[in-house]
């Protein structure tokens, strides 16, 4: 009914930049999930002060900090996102967070 009208003689042509593009994609995302990994491992070997039973400050990794632990947090010092402040040595008991 109809005639077929193309110039590749009926040979896909999109396979090979959908692969090249598709291939771009994974190692670009891979080599960001790498960083992304060695960041994460070097954060999780810093030290933070953990309050023990006694009530002594402690020196401990942040990969070894569990639930619910007690963590003194000094001026400039990096921390992450899920820390609940529960208070400041600001007068007003304001936090600031540098972003």
């Amino acid at each position: 009914m109809f005639e077929l009208v193309t110039n590749t003689e009926q040979i896909p042509t999109i396979y090979l930049p959908l692969i090249l593009i598709t291939a771009i994609s994974m190692i670009k995302d891979g080599y960001e999930d790498y960083m992304h990994y060695l960041s994460d491992k070097k954060e999780n070997h810093d030290i933070v002060k953990v309050m023990n039973a006694k009530g002594d400050l402690v020196d401990r990794k942040w990969e070894s900090l569990r639930l619910g632990e007690i963590i003194r947090i000094e001026e400039d010092q990096p921390f992450p996102a899920d820390v609940m402040i529960l208070s400041t040595s600001d007068e007003k008991g304001i936090f600031y967070k540098k972003i």
